[in-house]
């Protein structure tokens, strides 16, 4: 186990620079998510407790099925996608984006949900 841990610091050294441009990227995407909802017009903001509201009405009612195999499929694609892009240099600018969309998108979701639902929208 002592092994393992002195690799990883031994990388995390390495690479320290790749991983803070990478944390500030996180970062950014994620003040950017908050902000969001801010920006968003009231009939926009109603549309999306509206959508929020009947997915989650849907859920609780068994009307919306979640296939497990399709969703899996889809986050080995995209694994697969940032797998090979990793090779290339032309690649990193694309998983630089697919790192801020997939933050903001994050915490756009839990903000819009707190945004509906106030305090039960955190429990």
């Amino acid at each position: 186990m002592n092994k393992l841990f002195n690799i990883i610091f031994k990388d995390l050294k390495r690479d320290k620079s790749i991983y803070y441009s990478l944390i500030i990227v996180g970062i950014i995407s994620l003040v950017f998510g908050l902000l969001f909802i801010t920006i968003l017009k009231d009939s926009d903001k109603q549309l999306l407790t509206n959508h929020i509201s009947t997915f989650l009405e849907s859920v609780n009612t068994n009307e919306y099925k979640f296939n497990i195999t399709t969703i899996l499929l889809e986050n080995n694609i995209m694994a697969i996608i940032i797998w090979i892009l990793g090779f290339s240099i032309v690649g990193i600018p694309l998983l630089i984006g697919i790192l801020f969309y997939k933050c903001f998108t994050l915490t756009f979701t839990v903000t819009s949900l707190i945004y509906c639902y106030k305090v039960d929208g955190i429990l």
